[in-house]
């Protein structure tokens, strides 16, 4: 019985070691290019994210290994002070091919975090906006897991010229506009009574 138990275990240990082997956590660099061509005032700059594609800094191939952990920066810069969004999907054939974990802004030199105001997050598809930036370069730092080997993702990131971002004010829901619309007939309707 006492070496069933240890080929138990020897065979335990034998399995979570090739486990462990088959996961790494696998760090990627990428520049993103923009559409300002130089000229300031745009209206809008648009960023293409792919995690296809060689490493900015050791320019080899990004290889996407299944049940690798990821670390995905990307590099841009913006010309000026800007409100900057983006989104993010999971390719999926038929089914996800990563699963996000997070998604960090950051100055390039790494020295300051930043936040959105708001964030929408599932494990195939992430999004941020809300978040002001002065031009500068920065970097978006995406991390995850890869579900299937050659696994990728797309999106976008925006920067918008402060000079050209109007404020909003929000509009309500219909679901909302109705329940202020009862309530306010309910007040009317109390007031009546009171009158009458």
């Amino acid at each position: 019985m006492k070496s069933f138990k240890l080929l138990a275990l020897a065979a335990a240990l034998c399995v979570a070691g090739v486990t462990a082997a088959q996961a790494a956590t696998v760090n990627n660099a990428f520049v993103l290019s923009n559409d300002w061509a130089g000229n300031p005032g745009q209206y809008n700059s648009q960023f293409t994210i792919s995690d296809v594609g060689n490493d900015a800094f050791t320019q080899q191939p990004v290889t996407h290994v299944a049940n690798d952990t990821f670390v995905d920066d990307f590099y841009f810069n913006l010309p000026e002070s800007s409100g900057v969004n983006f989104s993010l999907s999971a390719n999926l054939s038929p089914n996800a091919e990563v699963s996000f974990s997070s998604a960090i802004m950051y100055t390039a030199s790494g020295e300051y975090q930043y936040s959105f105001k708001t964030m929408s997050f599932s494990p195939i598809a992430i999004s941020g906006s809300g978040l002001s930036l002065t031009g500068g370069e920065y970097a978006l730092e995406v991390t995850g897991k890869t579900l299937v080997n050659g696994g990728a993702y797309t999106g976008v990131l925006n920067g918008v010229p402060s000079d050209f971002v109007s404020p909003t004010s929000p509009v309500p829901e219909p679901t909302e506009a109705a329940l202020m619309l009862v309530g306010l007939g309910a007040i009317g309707g109390v007031a009546r009574r009171r009158r009458g």
